[in-house]
């Protein structure tokens, strides 16, 4: 897997949930427990820890103390548009080299 694979990932759920921003986001996700919101935050709050993790600090022996809080206020679009602020693609960025 590499940032590619992200990149179609994200896509893909931006082109299946991008025409249902206007419904009701507090349904649940079948046949997850956690609701729409609730999930497409998590995948938000992923793809910031991948970025963080793999692509820019590159620690050596744990995991970057960080976390994406998606506001409760949040509208459906917003939720999206949090998801694609915090993909982070590769291409753009050298990569940054290790001491």
């Amino acid at each position: 897997m590499d940032h590619r694979d992200v990149d179609a990932a994200v896509a893909e759920m931006l082109r299946v949930l991008d025409p249902h921003t206007a419904k009701d986001s507090t349904m649940p996700a079948e046949p997850l427990e956690w609701t729409c919101r609730h999930t497409a935050a998590h995948i938000g709050h992923d793809l910031l820890a991948y970025a963080g993790q793999q692509l820019a600090a590159q620690p050596a022996d744990a995991y970057l103390p960080i976390d994406l809080n998606v506001r409760p206020t949040a509208s459906p679009a917003e939720v999206l548009q949090a998801v694609t602020a915090a993909h982070c693609s590769p291409a753009p960025w050298p990569q940054p080299t290790r001491p």
